[in-house]
């Protein structure tokens, strides 16, 4: 990356040479690929801005996007600057490059007049990202990962899956339990947050198998499962245990075609367990 400008102390423009020292709050104005300067955040040593006066600390981290937007034909922002659109405070994002045909553009972005085809690296709320595009004046490219790794947090993460599975092993405490003091841990000492496990959830994957343990309890309520039971016991009931349980083994699998794991395991249980009896 080339160093244009530093910015210290908000109002002082210190030369950048090979020489010059950097002080905490520094404030670099730098050009090179997107790659690089992303790298470059990665490192935990700087943190990745756009225009000094702008700041999104407020937002909260989840909600934060990064994404590329091309200026489509027949956009009202053709022909006008940032500065004219108001686009920090009227959309509430910030723009962190320009780029034109290849070229990025290094002078005062909010100066510079947009025209067609320019693709601008935007960065704020999703859903303000998202509205662009719903107005007209933007095309969504797609999202940029800028996910940073916590390096610093990867050995108590380390120690603390080690201890759980320690802890399971040893029958301290019963697995359910264990595993749940695991994410506790794992929230309270910051290696993850609370919203970033929220966005992990599968919520459909918990609905089906919700469904499916509802089924498979509706079965041996109403007598369905000692049904199929019997069935299956009076045509397979004379052979070897070991494959009577192979079929059953068959079964869940070919259902884990159309449903999940977990959910082919609830449906089938029942039915193996009556047959077990």
């Amino acid at each position: 990356m080339k160093v244009l400008d530093v910015l210290r102390d908000d109002t002082a423009h210190v030369v950048p040479r090979a020489t010059t020292r950097l002080r905490v709050g520094d404030v670099l104005l730098v050009e090179g690929r997107r790659e690089a300067i992303l790298r470059a955040a990665d490192s935990d040593e700087v943190d990745l801005v756009a225009e000094v006066e702008y700041s999104i600390d407020d937002l909260p981290l989840e909600h934060i996007g990064l994404k590329e937007v091309i200026l489509v034909p027949g956009s009202p922002a053709i022909g006008r600057t940032l500065e004219a659109l108001d686009f920090r405070s009227g959309y509430g994002l910030q723009v962190l490059a320009i780029n034109r045909h290849g070229e990025t553009l290094s002078r005062k972005m909010s100066h510079i007049r947009l025209r067609t085809a320019d693709v601008l690296v935007v960065q704020g709320d999703r859903d303000h990202i998202r509205a662009l595009e719903r107005q007209g004046l933007f095309r969504i490219l797609g999202p940029i990962d800028r996910q940073r790794s916590r390096r610093k947090r990867a050995p108590v993460a380390i120690a603390i899956f080690l201890a759980t599975l320690l802890v399971a092993t040893a029958n301290v405490f019963p697995l359910s339990v264990t595993m749940l003091l695991g994410a506790l841990l794992v929230l309270t000492t910051r290696c993850i947050t609370p919203g970033e496990a929220y966005n992990q959830v599968n919520w459909t994957a918990l609905i089906l198998i919700a469904c499916m343990l509802g089924l498979g309890t509706a079965m041996e309520t109403t007598g369905t499962a000692s049904f199929l039971a019997q069935w299956i016991t009076r045509i397979g009931g004379g052979a070897n245990p070991v494959w009577l349980l192979s079929a059953f083994f068959a079964v869940t699998v070919l259902l884990t075609q159309p449903m999940s794991n977990q959910a082919s395991a609830a449906l089938v249980l029942p039915i193996a367990m009556q047959a077990a009896r």
